[in-house]
Parts: structure tokens; C-alpha cells; sequence
């Protein structure tokens, strides 16, 4: 219900996105949309989670608030490379003062593990933002794989704050599907990553075992992204740390599904179903061990492959040579 209002006091108060090259839409659209999600996390959040957890609790609201803040500003004045740092104070503080720590037996490790697993799965997830309605799909998946995993693990206080996150991020979905009529914005788009990356932290904490290989494949499109878009602009000469993570251009899955010939629509549905592919390998491992998810995973590969080569063969397209991107 915030979704439309965000709307409107987006468009009055000028937080819009307007077109520029290397973007794909034609038309100024509203930013605010992650402050309507954030709302509505927060809100499941401290009804039904915080009077049971409310330590934790309120350090997974005051980081994703924070990320949403920082994103808010690089909305509307392009931070640059400060943000990361301000990112990297955030999460610190975070895994400190909350005792999170991924499951690793050399001291002091687990927790910078943590550390820069939330980094980067947040700004992974703010990478795959790029085309309508990507970023909030891969989030309600991702978010429903982690609530079905820590409903598995006896981990209610996980799932309860995953079910709230997919929740925030299905509402905004119906007005950020293609064609989008809102944006999540950086503040959007982080915070979600943020929440995604924290939760699927305490998942893999000391005290549970041979569950950290699920996180990494329930978020394991948004991190294959972000490893391998920033591996090629490496090998393409940005040799500078920062300006490598900061550099921005059309080579993430979105731009490259586009650009195989897929309407953005498909392109948001290709990586819907990738992404819940990877979530039930996930989750299978984590439950049954590698031979359940071989056995989970044949089929799906084999049926992703027929249905790739279904729906794959339209030519290929230039995004910066079309004269109206949104022609996608």
C-alpha cells in the first residue's frame, strides 16, 4: 500500500531517475520505492519478531536502515567510493556487536568472513538492479529459500525475518515489474541485499554445521554476477580497487539477457527461475547432503537446458545502439 504513495511523494519532491546512457529506461521515474519496502520489513519485523529476539532484531533494523540511508544519498548526489566505506563502518559494527560469525575454525576469521559477505552479497544484489524488476524477484526467492531453510533448522527467529523480507519485496514487485512504474533506487536495492546477506549469515554461525554451502547458492546469481562482471572489468584494465567496485556499465545478467534478444520480462522470469534453481539445490544440500542435491539437480539442469534452447533464439542485440531502450 506505501508502494503508490512513495510514488507520488517521489515525483514531488523531484527523487526521480532520469534517463542517461547507461541506463534502460526512456522516462524520469520514481525513487523511493525502497523506502516502502523498508517500511513494511520494519513493520512485519517488530510485530512479530522483535519481542522475541530484540537484540538482534534491533541491529538488522538499524543496518538496514543505515544501507537504505547510504543508498538514499548516492541517489540522489552519486557517493561514489565513500559509500563503501561507510558500508564496511556499518557491517563492522554490526558482526560486532551482534557476535556474527560465519562457521570457520581459525579465530577471528568467521567474523571477517561475515563481514565481507554482507559487503558484498548488498552490493551484488544493488548490481543486479539494473532492469525492471530483477532485484526484487531474486529477493523474494532468495527470501523464501532462506525462510524454508531456517524453518528446517529450528531457526524461527531467521525465518520469520526472511518470510518479512520476501513479503516487502512481492508487494513492491507488482508496481517494479516490467514495464516499472517505481524504482527500489540504491536505498532499495542495498538495504534488501543487506537483509538477504545478513540473515543467510546467521545461518552459517558456529554453532550449525555444513549449512554455509546453501547461502552461497540460494544467493549464488547475484554473487556469480558480481564476481564475474568485476573479474572481466579487471581483465579489461580497471586495476584500481575502488574504481573497480564503483564502475558502473551494461555487462550484468539483465544487460547480457536483453541483449541475447529477451523482452525484459523474460529476462526478469530467466532469472527468477535461475535463481530459484539454485535456491532448492541449496537448501537440499544443506537438508540431504550432496547426493539429494545431485539428484535435485539433474533434472533441473537437463530442463533448463530444453527449456534455453525453447525460448533463447532471437538475435542478439546492442543496448547502447537502440534509440529508445525501452522498445526492451
Amino acid at each position: 500500500m506505501l508502494t503508490p504513495v512513495c510514488g507520488v511523494l517521489a515525483r514531488r519532491w523531484g527523487v526521480l531517475d532520469f534517463p542517461a546512457p547507461r541506463k534502460l529506461h526512456a522516462q524520469p521515474t520514481p525513487l523511493l520505492g525502497g523506502l516502502a519496502t523498508f517500511v513494511a520489513f520494519a513493520t512485519a519485523a517488530t510485530l512479530f519478531l522483535r519481542p522475541v529476539v530484540p537484540g538482534q532484531m534491533t541491529l538488522l533494523l538499524v543496518g538496514a536502515a543505515a544501507f537504505g540511508f547510504l543508498g538514499l544519498l548516492d541517489d540522489l548526489w552519486d557517493a561514489g567510493a565513500w559509500k563503501l566505506v561507510a558500508e564496511a563502518a556499518v557491517v563492522t559494527a554490526i558482526v560486532w556487536l551482534g557476535g556474527f560469525q560465519i562457521n570457520l575454525p581459525w579465530p577471528g576469521s568467521g567474523a571477517i568472513l561475515a563481514i565481507l559477505w554482507i559487503l558484498g552479497v548488498a552490493n551484488a544484489v544493488n548490481c543486479l538492479d539494473c532492469s525492471d524488476g530483477i532485484a526484487p524477484g531474486v529477493t523474494v526467492v532468495g527470501g523464501l529459500a532462506l525462510t524454508g531453510l531456517a524453518i528446517a533448522l529450528d531457526r524461527w527467529g531467521v525465518a520469520v525475518a526472511a518470510a518479512a523480507v520476501a513479503g516487502a519485496a512481492l508487494g513492491f514487485l507488482r508496481y517494479n515489474f516490467p514495464p516499472a512504474r517505481i524504482f527500489l533506487g540504491d536505498a532499495g536495492s542495498l538495504m534488501m541485499g543487506f537483509l538477504l546477506a545478513s540473515l543467510s549469515a546467521t545461518l552459517a554461525a558456529p554453532e550449525v554445521t555444513n549449512v554455509w554451502p546453501a547461502p552461497l547458492l540460494i544467493l549464488g546469481i547475484p554473487v556469480l554476477d558480481f564476481l564475474f562482471v568485476h573479474v572481466r572489468r579487471y581483465q579489461q584494465g580497471v586495476r584500481n580497487p575502488l574504481k573497480l567496485v564503483t564502475s558502473t556499465g551494461k555487462d550484468h545478467l539483465p544487460h547480457r539477457l536483453l541483449q541475447g534478444g529477451l523482452s525484459k520480462r523474460e529476462a526478469a522470469v530467466r532469472v527468477y527461475v535461475l535463481s530459484a534453481v539454485t535456491g532448492l539445490i541449496g537448501v537440499t544440500l544443506a537438508l540431504w547432503g550432496p547426493i539429494g542435491a545431485a539428484l535435485l539437480a539433474a533434472p533441473l539442469v537437463v530442463t533448463g537446458l530444453i527449456s534455453s534452447s525453447w525460448f533463447g533464439g532471437r538475435p542478439a542485440r546492442r543496448l547502447d545502439s537502440l534509440e529508445n531502450p525501452e522498445q526492451l
